[in-house]
């Protein structure tokens, strides 16, 4: 849910996933180990908080699979040319092919009534259709679930920063 007048704006989607870490920290940090293999910084455009939820659904959903045996989630960033590509992965019991189809429809769940309300992913994927990038699982693999999200880079920003020096290179060239 988002407030009136705060909208799209340059913000770092691995700041975002930093915050979401975070908030599900308690949650996860007995039985998860989190690895992470990610870039410092990935500006997009969009509402940092609504980037910030989507990451949090996809972490409680992954933490959730592994259940009290616990597991792995391993979080990889890549920014590419136009894009900034984040993967979401679990060594859970992933997602039976059977349901794959169904997990972006609103109100679908595989937990029960006071654990799932079917709004985990179906959300996330809106939140990042609305800012022009993608969400989805990736049907490929055998173990665990694999979710990525996909939003283009804001290029302003990329280029702006490319071409500044700082102050240290300014002096030390300057000398």
């Amino acid at each position: 849910v988002h407030k009136e007048g705060e909208g799209p704006r340059p913000c770092n989607i691995i700041k975002s996933l930093d915050d979401a870490v975070a908030m599900t920290s308690n949650r996860l940090k007995y039985n998860v180990k989190l690895e992470r293999e990610l870039p410092g910084e990935a500006m997009v455009l969009a509402d940092p908080r609504r980037i910030t939820q989507v990451f949090i659904n996809v972490l409680i959903n992954a933490g959730d699979a592994l259940g009290q045996a616990g597991g792995t989630i391993w979080m990889h960033g890549e920014i590419q040319e136009k894009d900034v590509q984040v993967r979401i992965r679990d060594n859970g019991p992933g997602v039976p092919e059977e349901i794959r189809d169904r997990i972006f429809e609103y109100f679908f769940t595989t937990k029960d009534s006071d654990n799932g309300t079917g709004l985990g992913m179906p959300i996330p994927r809106k939140i990042i259709q609305e800012y022009g990038g993608l969400f989805e699982l990736n049907p490929a693999r055998e173990e665990g679930a694999e979710f990525l999200v996909q939003l283009p880079l804001v290029r302003e920003h990329q280029e702006s920063t490319q071409g500044q020096k700082t102050a240290a290179e300014l002096t030390s060239k300057d000398r």
